[in-house]
């Protein structure tokens, strides 16, 4: 299902499909994703962000903090 959004996205978006890789704990595949969004406003921070090693609980805090962030921003998801 995530690569089928990805796929079919006009603009091929990986903020459409994060959610689901990260769910899938595909986290290498979403960082090549990133990888190849160039033109993408948030990509650099995107990629820093995703290189850090989430069993640490100081990056754990780190994706709560965000993941917060983003929800307060309605960023968790797009409508088609």
């Amino acid at each position: 299902m995530a690569r089928n959004i990805y796929v079919m996205s006009d603009d091929k978006d990986p903020v459409e499909c994060s959610l689901f890789y990260l769910a899938l704990k595909k986290k290498t595949v979403l960082s090549g994703l990133w990888r190849m969004a160039i033109g993408n406003r948030e990509q650099a921070t995107t990629q820093k962000f995703l290189a850090n090693d989430f069993r640490e609980k100081r990056w754990q805090t780190a994706a709560l903090k965000n993941a917060y962030a983003l929800m307060g921003k309605q960023r968790f998801g797009k409508s088609s």
